[in-house]
């Protein structure tokens, strides 16, 4: 099972970069990626985590079929957003509530070896992922607490490549935190703009 280790890390790697340059073999490579981490993951009773590879499946295949047949439509560009103070404290009691359900589920149906810290990185990499997808700046923040817990967890367990890649995607997350800060201060510049030409052009 060693072997799957770094696999499965150069994996997740890969399909990282080619989802920064935008290239749809970016899914196909993050679902063989899953097959191996989920591999891995089980034989090293990381079973929270295996079941939030599950997840990430679906959310590939999904992907996959939407960036497939949408690629000659023209749509609408999900702009980045900021999370609301009542969006905050609703995912904040929905992970409280999350994180506390899924580590009773893993320790006594599962016997997950670390069943807090395994719910933890359950439930929050939900959130994040879903933050992702939906364009909020607060994602990165997300993802760098996961990532940290992740680094710790796998490095305990005997898979250090891919707690090497979970500091990686701790500097990446940083970048993405600024990158998507200034994208967003774009975009509100353009909004500005375009809102004063349809002014202008009103009067």
């Amino acid at each position: 099972m060693t072997i799957l280790d770094p696999i499965g890390a150069s994996l997740s790697l890969l399909s990282t970069f080619c989802f920064v340059n935008a290239k749809r073999a970016a899914w196909i490579v993050g679902m063989l990626a899953i097959l191996v981490n989920t591999t891995l993951y089980f034989f090293k009773g990381l079973y929270g985590q295996v079941a939030l590879e599950g997840v990430y499946m679906v959310s590939m295949v999904y992907g996959l079929v939407l960036w497939t047949s949408s690629q000659n439509e023209n749509k609408p560009t999900l702009m980045i957003s900021r999370l609301t103070p009542t969006h905050g404290f609703g995912l904040t009691v929905l992970n409280i509530i999350g994180v506390t359900a899924a580590w009773w589920l893993l320790s006594r149906f599962f016997n997950s070896t670390v069943p807090m810290l395994d719910a933890l990185i359950l439930c929050l990499s939900l959130t994040a992922q879903w933050l992702l997808c939906r364009k909020v700046f607060e994602c990165w923040i997300v993802w760098f607490i996961v990532d940290a817990i992740v680094v710790w967890v796998h490095a305990q367990k005997g898979i250090p490549f891919h707690s090497g890649v979970h500091f990686i995607y701790l500097f990446l997350a940083v970048a993405g935190h600024f990158r998507w800060k200034k994208l967003m201060e774009a975009e509100s510049s353009a909004t500005i703009v375009s809102s004063d030409e349809g002014f202008a052009h009103s009067v």
